[in-house]
């Protein structure tokens, strides 16, 4: 299961306050003041890859100073209040906010009696994600403020993060599987993308003139064939192909009326189909377990996808 990286709970300030501070990056100012009666504290960080999640429930009064750093964190606040202030602005996140950390400058933060869940990917993962979407470059990704777009899609984050939260903290979760990890974090850069404004909303989607020739999508239907039970991105496949993404996405539409990623999930549907042929039901083996270790965690959408595709249910194919 995700590994835990780091879990206390105590009433005594002094380890709690070491953990603390062990839990930001190194260089940042940690100050805590207040009065250690009734203090209770909680830290909780498990890690699934590229996924960080943590939780922390803190009773006394704690401020601090980051500089920028290279990664992406976003928290909701259960309980409490939690101030951020940055050159140009200062945002007030109480009780069901969703909010981003300022990673992109210096900021200031504070709470008091504070409990919240936070989740971290590397900037990296969303740098990649925005340029294989729509075209810009990495080094151009810049958030442009700390809360969400609208309420609604604060909502939908904070959603994602509790569903996120139960898959990390449930015995065999299914974020063990490599095809649901790097599936989780690609839904995850773009829903962050969606969710938080930045450069690439006033971009819309790009559009590149040139689709690849039919030379490159022969390299990336190789690459496909040969890499589909691997968590490949669409950055891969078009690396493969030596091409951008969407050059590889324009060409797949002209010449296959698909797209890369559909292309992928059908050779994953028939790499399922194989093992379930070939699977002894009475081993143990479900439709279940072989879905997931090909990337669909949920049985109705793989069923779904799977009698489109061969006009039988999948527990039909296990049982013949």
């Amino acid at each position: 299961m995700p590994a835990s990286i780091l879990t206390l709970s105590t009433r005594d300030p002094e380890p709690a306050h070491d953990a603390l501070k062990q839990a930001v990056s190194a260089g940042h100012d940690v100050r805590i003041n207040g009065r250690p009666e009734n203090f209770d504290f909680l830290l909780a960080m498990n890690q699934a890859g590229e996924i960080r999640t943590a939780r922390v429930r803190h009773t006394m009064r704690t401020e601090g100073s980051t500089e920028p750093f290279n990664s992406f964190m976003t928290g909701c606040t259960l309980h409490g209040g939690v101030v951020c202030e940055t050159r140009d602005q200062r945002s007030v996140m109480g009780t069901g906010d969703v909010w981003r950390y300022p990673m992109e400058v210096s900021a200031w933060w504070g709470w008091d009696d504070v409990d919240v869940a936070v989740i971290q990917l590397p900037a990296s993962v969303l740098e990649r994600v925005a340029q294989q979407r729509t075209g810009l470059p990495a080094s151009e990704l810049r958030f442009d403020s700390v809360t969400p777009v609208s309420p609604s899609l604060g909502r939908s984050w904070r959603a994602t993060m509790r569903q996120l939260y139960r898959q990390m903290d449930v015995p065999n979760p299914v974020l063990d599987y490599p095809l649901v990890l790097a599936a989780a974090v690609e839904y995850l850069a773009n829903l962050a993308l969606a969710v938080f404004p930045n450069t690439t909303m006033h971009l819309g989607e790009f559009s590149d003139p040139a689709a690849a020739p039919l030379s490159a999508l022969r390299r990336a239907v190789a690459f496909i064939d040969t890499n589909a039970s691997s968590p490949i991105t669409l950055t891969d496949i078009a690396e493969a192909a030596d091409v951008t993404p969407s050059a590889l996405e324009s060409g797949f539409r002209r010449h296959f009326d698909t797209s890369p990623t559909a292309y992928l999930r059908r050779v994953r549907i028939e790499g399922a189909h194989r093992q379930l042929q070939a699977a002894d039901p009475t081993t143990g083996v479900t439709v279940g377990s072989v879905s997931t270790q090909w990337g669909f965690p949920r049985a109705d959408r793989f069923a779904a996808l799977y009698r489109d595709q061969y006009g039988a249910a999948p527990a039909d194919t296990l049982r013949t």
